[in-house]
């Protein structure tokens, strides 16, 4: 088996635990790794739909803040927005 694909295996499952828990960082965090993933492979449209995926999982959380430097340092660290 390639590591890929059990990396790809663990992923799903720490993404599926995240959205049960609704734990929207490792939410994020899972979708833009399985899309690092993805995009190795050579999948270019999956690797954008579970970024883009992940760039608004970023975005609904940095909205609900209402510390304006929170919502910055948010989408900036996140590494998702541009």
């Amino acid at each position: 088996m390639d590591r890929r694909d059990e990396a790809e295996r663990a992923l799903r499952g720490a993404l599926d635990v995240a959205e049960r828990i609704a734990y929207p960082r490792g939410v994020w965090r899972g979708l833009a790794a399985l899309a690092e993933i993805a995009a190795r492979r050579g999948a270019a449209p999956r690797a954008e739909a579970l970024r883009t995926r992940a760039r608004e999982g970023v975005e609904r959380l940095a909205v609900s803040l209402r510390d304006t430097d929170l919502r910055r340092t948010l989408r900036t660290t996140s590494g998702l927005l541009d």
